[in-house]
């Protein structure tokens, strides 16, 4: 009896030290992988479409879904396509098998720098994830406003037009300047020779009934000569200029910007042309507002 209960004590505790020994030989599981084949770009348009490519690959276990985040939080489904096809479920988008993805997403709607993270999910939960980031910018900062021209003749301001409306892209005379007097921006003016552009209410006219109510008006714009270039400026470029000067002596291929805080104009003007024989000044301009 002895003797059994030794062999069986022997025994078991060979049992117990071949299990132990086995289990040195187990591998951690697998978890699945993504990895990035085309990458997004790293700035866009805001609210624009931009597309990247990633390759899922199972570990262990089939895969479940991948998520897609922005800024942390779940994108919703509007805003996502897989494979060209609108993500019908809000952060979720389902993976069975190993796969090559096309995702679409709409950027965001505001200009700044977004965090997006996508991450493949197995049946067990393990996940794999990247992450990168893309800068929205936007679309009106450096667009570049529309090119207008116009020509405006300086002589006696009852007979000619030197007063000039950028809301209206018109050039008006005496009577129809006091019109549209709250939308005028500058006028053209000479004196000795010299030519200037000058607020309205400072234009050089012949007494009239029409002139004094011109030069009882309020325009506030102030003007600037400026290095700016009036075929490329940007709205982000007249948005950053200032001015102080309520006129500004010009030369012909000369530039002057100007700001008339009343009608919230700013604008870019590019002399043309001077004729000092007929005083015709031919001039283009951009202007935001």
């Amino acid at each position: 009896m002895k003797k059994l209960s030794a062999l069986m004590y022997a025994f078991i505790a060979a049992t117990l030290f071949l299990a132990s020994c086995g289990g040195d030989d187990e591998t951690d599981p697998v978890a699945p992988s993504i990895t990035v084949t085309t990458a997004a770009p790293t700035s866009i348009a805001v609210s624009t479409e931009f597309s990247f490519v990633v390759d899922v690959r199972q570990g262990d276990e089939k895969l479940q879904y991948i998520t897609i985040r922005e800024d942390g939080t779940e994108l919703v489904a509007s805003r996502v396509k897989v494979n060209g096809t609108a993500v019908t479920a809000t952060d979720k988008y389902e993976v069975k098998d190993n796969a090559i993805l096309t995702i679409t997403i709409l950027s965001n709607s505001k200009a700044g720098k977004s965090l997006y993270a996508v991450a493949a999910v197995d049946k067990k939960d393990r996940t794999a994830g990247i992450e990168f980031n893309v800068e929205t910018v936007s679309t009106t900062s450096n667009a570049v406003p529309k090119l207008y021209a116009n020509t405006a003749t300086i002589a006696d301001a009852a007979n000619y037009g030197s007063f000039y409306s950028s809301t209206k892209n018109s050039t008006y005379i005496t009577g129809g300047a006091v019109a549209v007097l709250d939308d005028l921006d500058f006028a053209l003016t000479e004196l000795s020779g010299k030519y200037s552009i000058v607020r309205p209410q400072d234009q050089t006219m012949s007494a009239s009934a029409n002139a004094d109510k011109i030069k009882a008006g309020t325009a506030t714009t102030v003007f600037v000569a400026s290095d700016l270039d009036v075929s490329t400026v940007t709205v982000a470029e007249l948005k950053a200029a200032s001015a102080t000067a309520t006129s500004v002596q010009i030369e012909s291929g000369k530039t002057y910007f100007f700001y008339n805080s009343k009608t919230g104009v700013r604008a870019l003007v590019s002399i043309t042309s001077i004729d000092t024989t007929d005083k015709k000044i031919a001039f283009s301009i951009k202007y935001i507002k």
